[in-house]
C-alpha cells in the first residue's frame, strides 16, 4: 500500500523538480490547480468532500508525475471526474470540460487539445466496452483477484481486447530501455493470457457479454 505522507524532504524532490520545474513554480502550479479544482468544482455544485477529495489526488497524482509532462488544468478536470465517482457524485467528461472551458483562458484551455469533446468512435468504444466487460466476467472464473490489484487487472484486460484488436501501443509514458511491450510492465498480463485459448480465437462462446443494464451506465458514462 502507498504511503500518502511526505515529508519536507520529499516535497522538494518531487518529479516536477526533477524535471527543471523550480520548487516555487511548482508550489504555484499547486496552488492554481487547486484553486481551479474548487471554483470550478463550486461551480458545479458539488459538495466539500468531493472538492476536497479532487484537490487531494491532484497533489498526490504530482508526487509521481512531473507537472511539464501532465498540464495541471488537464489534471484538475480528470481529478474532477474520478473524485465524483469516488463520492458517488458523478459529473460527465462533457460538462466538466464546459465548465472548464468557461473558467479559463484560451491559452490555458489549450492545452487540452484541440475539441478535446469529440475524440472517440462511439461504435469502436462501445464494442470495446463490451469486450471489456466479457474479460472482467471471465476473470472472476481465476483465483486473479486474490492475486493482483483491480486496477492491475484492468490494464490486463485491456491489452487482451488490444491484443485481439490488432491495436499496437508503440510508445508510452514511462518506458524503460528494457521495454519491449507495454505489458512487460505487468506481469499480469502474461497470467490472463493463458486464461484463454490462442489469442486468434474469438472471445469465450459461455462468456456472459451482452452488455447489461449498469454496463450501459459505464457505455453513456464513458461517451456522454
Amino acid at each position: 500500500m502507498s504511503c500518502w505522507y511526505y515529508d519536507k524532504k520529499k516535497l522538494r524532490r518531487t518529479p516536477s523538480i526533477q524535471d527543471g520545474i523550480d520548487y516555487e513554480t511548482e508550489c504555484r502550479y499547486r496552488n492554481e490547480g487547486a484553486r481551479f479544482i474548487i471554483d470550478t468544482g463550486s461551480k458545479m455544485d458539488l459538495g466539500y468532500n468531493t472538492i476536497a477529495t479532487e484537490a487531494v489526488f491532484f497533489h498526490r497524482f504530482y508526487m509521481f508525475h512531473s507537472f511539464r509532462q501532465f498540464p495541471r488544468y488537464v489534471t484538475a478536470c480528470v481529478c474532477l471526474f474520478l473524485a465524483g465517482k469516488v463520492e458517488e457524485t458523478p459529473k460527465k467528461c462533457k460538462d466538466i470540460i464546459e465548465v472548464a472551458k468557461s473558467q479559463l483562458a484560451d491559452r490555458k484551455f489549450a492545452t487540452f487539445g484541440e475539441d478535446p469533446k469529440k475524440k472517440c468512435d462511439k461504435n469502436k468504444l462501445q464494442k470495446m466496452v463490451q469486450m471489456a466487460w466479457t474479460f472482467a466476467n471471465d476473470s472472476l472464473c481465476t483465483t486473479l483477484c486474490l492475486q493482483w490489484e483491480p486496477e492491475i487487472i484492468a490494464v490486463a484486460l485491456l491489452y487482451l481486447f488490444c491484443k485481439l484488436r490488432k491495436f499496437e501501443v508503440v510508445d508510452w509514458n514511462g518506458k524503460q530501455p528494457n521495454h519491449l511491450h507495454w505489458w512487460d510492465m505487468f506481469d499480469i498480463c502474461h497470467e490472463v493470457q493463458n486464461f484463454y485459448p490462442a489469442s486468434n480465437q474469438a472471445k469465450p462462446q459461455n462468456s456472459t457479454s451482452l452488455i447489461s443494464a449498469s454496463q450501459d451506465r459505464c457505455y453513456l458514462w464513458l461517451c456522454l
